[in-house]
């Protein structure tokens, strides 16, 4: 599938082409922010989109990749609430 990809400002280069994919908008977005980008994140950042690319600050994996538990995050009722509307989209049986 091809699209198009557009971005204006200060930072960014003028009338220069990427090869993007979908996925790299996401990690592009945080650093052109100032933002870590999580090290697990799908997509690489377009550096070469900018005049002076940002720097990119890679961060560790997400809370529930680190042995968290749905449980040390939810309490009860909100487990309770989460588990029914994914059991009335059709995720859980």
């Amino acid at each position: 599938m091809e699209g198009v990809f557009a971005a204006n400002g200060p930072a960014i280069r003028s009338r220069h082409k990427v090869q993007a994919e979908m996925a790299d908008v996401a990690p592009t977005l945080l650093a052109a922010m100032g933002l870590a980008v999580p090290s697990d994140m799908e997509g690489r950042v377009l550096t070469e989109l900018f005049n002076t690319p940002p720097e990119v600050v890679l961060e560790s994996p997400a809370p529930a990749q680190q042995g968290y538990s749905m449980d040390s995050v939810y309490s009860e009722q909100d487990q309770a609430i989460l588990t029914q509307r994914l059991s009335d989209l059709g995720y859980l049986e």
